[in-house]
């Protein structure tokens, strides 16, 4: 009888680098049975979707809008701020910021729809 195709290493995976496989080794994943059952340790729900004048502070919740301002800045200190502002009505906006994330600049554009999900602070 032939091995469960679950019981195979995770080497015989197409496309899978060897940086890749180490990461997974560290996981402890060594089968590709081990990679399906690797569960994530929590689940947020994003469901709570609010006008940005309706959220509430320290709760999770989820905003939709349009990007109306990006901009990233170095600090003096070294590192990054990107600061990306989102609109829902044309009226109330919400700051998104990504602290030493240069790249999070390039993934968003003017007038892109997005949502966004966290727990604010005023």
């Amino acid at each position: 009888m032939p091995d469960s195709p679950l019981s195979q290493d995770l080497s015989t995976l197409p496309g899978l680098s060897p940086a890749r496989l180490e990461l997974l080794h560290r996981l402890g994943l060594r089968t590709i049975g081990d990679l399906l059952f690797h569960f994530p340790r929590a689940y947020e729900d994003l469901t709570d979707v609010r006008p940005i004048a309706q959220l509430t502070e320290n709760d999770l919740q989820t905003v939709q809008g349009e990007v109306v301002e990006i901009e990233g800045r170095e600090m003096l200190k070294g590192g990054c701020i990107v600061s990306v502002v989102l609109c829902d009505d044309g009226k109330t906006c919400l700051e998104g910021i990504w602290f030493n994330q240069p790249h999070a600049a390039h993934r968003f554009r003017m007038g892109q729809r997005l949502a966004f999900s966290g727990k604010p602070k005023w």
